[in-house]
């Protein structure tokens, strides 16, 4: 297969064109902060290799033997996430927001997605706000969440 680029979750060295991880990782001080069992943050922006980052400096724990990293399957799971504030009935807010969630889903190629829908009704107690309820739009499954 010829290498390509990638956008799409980690790396795949031998079908990705990409840069080495560990040269650009400071691996002595992140495994100082480790030695010291200190936490460290990786912050960048989108699509820059911290997810592949991760993935290959915990192989070069593994490798070094000291450490024993569990590593997730590389899949990488999307979902799609989309929030509406309630607008009159719930069953009218569920009767626009639901196929525009599934839309945003077919477009990002999931099949689990989450509505999140804002009550900002007066004198409505909290309790009666808040929900979980599942909904199926064709073969997608969304969560509901009423808040």
């Amino acid at each position: 297969m010829e290498k390509f680029f990638t956008t799409e979750g980690p790396i795949q060295p031998d079908i990705h064109y990409y840069v080495p991880m560990l040269e650009q990782f400071h691996s002595h001080e992140v495994t100082t902060l480790i030695d010291k069992r200190k936490y460290f943050l990786m912050h960048a922006p989108r699509q820059t290799g911290k997810t592949s980052s991760l993935f290959a400096y915990a192989n070069f724990l593994n490798e070094q033997g000291k450490y024993k990293c569990l590593l997730p399957d590389k899949t990488i799971q999307k979902e799609v996430i989309e929030s509406k504030i309630l607008r009159g009935s719930l069953q009218k807010t569920l009767t626009e927001a639901l196929p525009q969630t599934a839309d945003y889903m077919d477009k990002s190629g999931v099949t689990n997605g989450s509505l999140l829908i804002f009550d900002r009704t007066a004198g409505k107690s909290r309790d009666e706000k808040i929900f979980i309820r599942e909904e199926q739009v064709g073969d997608k499954r969304i969560r509901v969440y009423g808040m």
